[in-house]
């Protein structure tokens, strides 16, 4: 919604406003909870707001802002910092089809001179230790993920790069501009769509899709070959 906000007064040429959530207000003071509160009182749906302004998906503005953690990142050495996320959803929101288990996303995380920084809400400490004791490869952590949004907005502010399956990081990082790859399943949420690689709603982000119900290898094989050319530029540039 508050990507609309700036749009929404010059179009309406009244002062809008939106409804706060206690709980994220800190990091995104005007987010709305469910719709927009015009000052005539003619309330909106926020889903109804880019057919409302007449807009396009041409806003490739970030529309969150915070602080980040550059520095913080910094200690981990050299190299691309990459979060990464590879669980979505409950049981309700199709969790079985959008999640995975780590250890598939190891033609990834193999990925030499990079660093990964885990991103789920869930505390995941154990799979991760499994996953350092059978490869060697260490993903760092930080409690903030699971208790500060606003320290959740810095982290993914200070990130070169975010790889994710369908989630909320996917939609913090599209709003704050940074580069996102998703990796859907066959048949998606709505917001994602249904076919090619780009989000409307964020210029940032590209979407990898399975070609075929529950295939995650390919996806998983184009994500790894396109961090390795990233990587490759990144090395290059340095």
């Amino acid at each position: 919604p508050c990507r609309y906000e700036r749009s929404a007064n010059a179009t309406l040429g009244k002062h809008t406003f939106l409804a706060d959530q206690r709980e994220i207000e800190r990091s995104i003071p005007r987010v709305a909870q469910w719709r927009a509160v015009v000052a005539d009182e003619e309330d909106e749906r926020v889903l109804r707001l880019p057919h409302l302004l007449e807009l396009g998906a041409d806003l490739a503005e970030p529309f969150i802002h915070g602080g980040d953690h550059r520095e913080r990142l910094a200690t981990l050495g050299s190299g691309l910092k990459v979060g990464i996320a590879w669980q979505g959803g409950t049981r309700r929101s199709r969790r079985v089809v959008r999640s995975l288990a780590l250890d598939q996303l190891r033609p990834v995380l193999t990925t030499r001179d990079v660093h990964f920084v885990d991103l789920q809400y869930a505390d995941c400490a154990g799979e991760i230790a499994a996953f350092r004791a059978s490869t060697g490869i260490a993903i760092a952590s930080h409690d903030e993920i699971r208790s500060d949004y606003e320290g959740t907005v810095a982290l993914v502010a200070a990130l070169d790069l975010v790889i994710s399956v369908c989630t909320a990081v996917i939609h913090l990082g599209g709003a704050l501009g940074r580069p996102v790859w998703v990796m859907a399943p066959f048949i998606p949420e709505w917001r994602y769509g249904i076919t090619g690689d780009a989000m409307p709603w964020y210029p940032a982000v590209r979407v990898y899709r399975q070609p075929a119900y529950g295939q995650w290898e390919p996806v998983i094989e184009e994500v790894a070959r396109n961090l390795q050319q990233l990587r490759d530029k990144s090395c290059s540039a340095d």
